[in-house]
């Protein structure tokens, strides 16, 4: 459930799908340098690719499950971003 004030929410059916219907080469051109800095802030012993879906379960999110945002004005704008855990993200199961 999103509260009243949401002013947008979508869905995927995965992570997967997203990068299939995206030209990651295009938006590593536009965005390539923001998300450098990102995967560095990830630490330098984790090895996933933010713009790679695939590596995304070395973060533990479930790449094949359900992942989506949300966009909700209180007074400011706030975005929520959620997508599924692996069942063991940080440790051998």
């Amino acid at each position: 459930m999103l509260p009243d004030n949401t002013m947008a929410a979508v869905v995927a059916k995965s992570a997967l799908h997203i990068a299939e219907a995206t030209d990651a080469v295009a938006i590593l051109r536009e965005y390539g340098e923001a998300f450098s800095r990102y995967n560095i802030a990830l630490g330098s012993g984790n090895t996933a690719r933010l713009l790679e879906p695939t590596s995304w379960s070395q973060l533990g999110i479930d790449v094949g499950a359900p992942i989506g945002a949300a966009f909700m004005v209180e007074k400011r704008a706030v975005g929520l971003f959620f997508a599924s855990l692996t069942r063991c993200p940080w440790r051998k199961c």
